[in-house]
């Protein structure tokens, strides 16, 4: 009988061999993309695990892979790789690949010979992480079925990460992206891109979520930003602006614009929804039963499932449409809809309302009504545009306390003292002068009271004071790298020559030494 305490040695070793051999197999490469080895090669050679261009090429891959792009350099194609769901610049993506940019740019080539095609697809297999990269200028091909996902193709996983899509055109659905497995966005822009369907910006029929984002200036007939069928959609601290859609919203969960689809759920927190042309959120069920019932009024439809829109603590103004359009289930919590064309239009018969909605023409239940005193969309510090409300606006602390999220979408704490509602809305004011920048922030104060600081506009000049404030609140809760990155933003925003440019917020006689100011805050933070 074998002793407990003393198992047979040569199965002991055998099982730390065996584990040792897996960790060896599956050990993860990283490829660098330079001379020699390109990003073709490189991504076949990860998706096989093999060496398929020799020694003075590409290394082979090893589980899952990381190709290192050159800094800041452009990847130009003007051949098709495949054609798996159309034609395709590079490989489909196979396995669990993540590609470091490091600012750099793939784009299809502008001469006239150059076929049609999108950058990048990914395989039902595939798991691509995509991070500090810029996607442009890719094209569907217009043939049946395949005329979708101008830049990219997704049928597994994809994750973006501080990376931009932009200028990619889709003769049918996701002028940007067309996505079928899970995708996620985050700190990302998607802008600019066109789709002759649904989806300019992504055109979504599996999971996707979107953080800290901004999707602006697309194009197509149905869901100008995106456009979500089937499927869940999630938003947070992210907006959405100046879209344009010919028939449908810049939101829609289902029927045309930003969410679509019945049978699945759209969900917007701490989000801004401004600018667009057509309506900002609909929500309608398209995808029903029909059944041919001998009722008075003859045939009718059932629906199965209603789709279901949710927003919490979100603001939706200056729409050319209805800023919400509502045929299934919406629910509204703490949000701010006015200044659109309609601000809340409601044709089912389930709403429902969690916490205090203010609605500018007073639809849809509205607690609170009238002009909320909003500032337009700037850069009013955080990740993405903000409309601010000002001082005095009939929004601030009149939320529901219980409905309150943590923070408002510029990352900024609530702030709720007991008994204290937060403000109504993406935005959320800050009403003190945090520790951290408050030498700055009086140095800003006392220029611009001598106009020794201009702003561009009266509103961009609050707009850059409103980030150093964003700045300070961020270091004084011990979050050092978002701090450091609000200021290296703010630097790009002041006028430093007194020639401004259009990007610029602020000039005057003092603005070099606001930014030397900024500078030298950054070095004491130890930014990087």
């Amino acid at each position: 009988m074998n002793n407990p305490a003393h198992p047979i040695p040569f199965r002991r070793h055998a099982l730390v061999l065996a584990l040792a051999l897996a960790v060896t197999a599956s050990h993860a490469q990283t490829i660098a993309v330079k001379e020699g080895c390109t990003l073709r090669n490189a991504i076949i050679n990860a998706n096989t695990d093999t060496d398929t261009d020799g020694a003075s090429g590409c290394l082979a891959g090893s589980g899952a892979d990381t190709l290192n792009l050159k800094a800041n350099s452009t990847y130009t194609f003007s051949q098709t790789d495949n054609n798996t769901d159309g034609n395709n610049a590079l490989p489909s993506i196979t396995s669990v690949i993540t590609i470091n940019g490091n600012n750099a740019v793939l784009q299809r080539s502008t001469a006239p010979d150059t076929p049609a095609m999108r950058l990048l697809h990914v395989g039902s297999t595939g798991n691509l992480t995509l991070n500090r990269l810029q996607v442009t200028g890719g094209k569907a091909p217009a043939y049946y079925n395949y005329h979708r996902g101008g830049g990219i193709y997704n049928r597994g996983t994809v994750s973006l990460n501080n990376s931009t899509i932009t200028d990619n055109r889709a003769g049918n659905d996701g002028g940007g992206i067309h996505n079928l497995g899970n995708l996620t966005v985050n700190n990302s822009l998607v802008s600019g891109n066109r789709a002759g369907a649904n989806g300019g910006g992504i055109a979504s029929l599996g999971k996707l979520t979107l953080t800290d984002s901004h999707i602006s200036a697309n194009h197509a007939v149905d869901g100008s930003a995106l456009w979500n069928k089937d499927s869940t959609m999630t938003l947070t601290n992210s907006t959405v602006s100046g879209n344009t859609a010919s028939n449908g919203a810049a939101v829609s969960n289902a029927g045309g614009g930003y969410f679509y689809g019945c049978y699945g759920r759209a969900s917007l927190l701490n989000s801004t929804v401004s600018g667009n042309k057509g309506m900002g959120i609909q929500n309608q069920q398209i995808n029903s039963t029909k059944h041919y019932n001998y009722y008075d009024g003859g045939g009718g439809y059932y629906i199965q499932e209603r789709c279901q829109l949710t927003l919490v603590n979100s603001t939706l103004t200056n729409n050319s449409g209805s800023g919400a359009d509502n045929h299934g289930v919406l629910i509204l919590g703490n949000s701010l809809l006015a200044a659109n064309t309609g601000d809340c239009a409601n044709h089912a018969e389930v709403f429902a309302s969690n916490g205090t909605n203010f609605i500018g023409d007073k639809t849809c239940n509205a607690q609170l009504s009238g002009n909320p005193k909003l500032g337009p969309l700037l850069d009013n510090g955080g990740p993405t545009p903000t409309q601010a409300l000002l001082a005095g606006s009939p929004a601030n602390n009149k939320a529901t306390e219980i409905f309150c999220p943590k923070t408002d979408q510029r990352h900024i704490n609530r702030q709720l003292a007991v008994n204290q509602a937060c403000d109504i809305g993406a935005y959320q004011r800050l009403t003190f002068l945090p520790a951290s920048t408050s030498g700055l922030l009086q140095f800003f104060d006392n220029q611009a009271s001598i106009n020794a600081l201009i702003g561009i506009t009266p509103a961009k000049q609050d707009a850059v004071r409103r980030q150093v404030l964003v700045a300070g609140e961020y270091q004084d809760r011990h979050q050092n790298a978002a701090a450091c990155g609000q200021l290296h933003k703010t630097l790009t925003y002041i006028d430093t020559d007194g020639t401004p440019e259009q990007n610029d917020y602020i000039t005057g006689s003092a603005a070099a030494t606001f930014a030397q100011n900024i500078t030298a805050l950054r070095t004491a933070w130890q930014c990087r």
